[in-house]
């Protein structure tokens, strides 16, 4: 991931739809490429609201550091397009979660991971995900809000001061 490869790195929101090949967001979209997959948008046909707006829970696809500051507490999303597990991008996934569909909720591989809650939303329990990833990330993606719908319409990258508890 350019000249900080080798970092650790938590993209937030946004930051997790970066990491796929693309998103059909704005008529069509290139992503990092990092993960296999694209990003589409929920279907208003499944009865829901779209953007999900909300909390929700995570349901883990395998054990980890990450997710063990979540454990079975609820995380607030803010989204309207989401990812989709795969074969060829399973080996990334560590929690999906459900909306009319399931989601991709949590990625990682390496010194690569995501979310895609806002664990800055998300209370006690997304200050603790973020004291985990803290110790050891030094970079991370989260999402500039718009004033449409609060949804995120940018991002930027953040160091993190190791001072620095959210």
């Amino acid at each position: 991931m350019g000249s900080q490869e080798g970092r650790p790195f938590l993209g937030i929101c946004l930051g997790l739809q970066l990491l796929f090949e693309g998103s059909e967001e704005s008529g069509g979209c290139e992503g990092l490429g990092v993960i296999p997959g694209r990003v589409t948008r929920f279907d208003p046909a499944l009865g829901l609201p779209v953007p999900h707006i909300g909390w929700n829970d995570l349901q883990a696809t395998r054990p980890s550091t990450l997710l063990s500051a979540v454990g079975d507490q609820r995380v607030y999303f803010v989204h309207s397009y989401h990812a989709t597990m795969s074969e060829r991008n399973s080996d990334w996934i560590l929690s999906n979660t459900h909306y009319g569909t399931p989601f991709v909720s949590t990625v990682n591989k390496g010194q690569v991971s995501a979310v895609q809650f806002h664990p800055e939303k998300s209370g006690a329990t997304g200050l603790a995900l973020l004291q985990v990833c803290g110790g050891g990330c030094t970079t991370v993606l989260r999402p500039r809000i718009g004033r449409h719908h609060n949804m995120c319409t940018s991002f930027r990258s953040d160091p993190i001061p190791e001072h620095c508890l959210f």
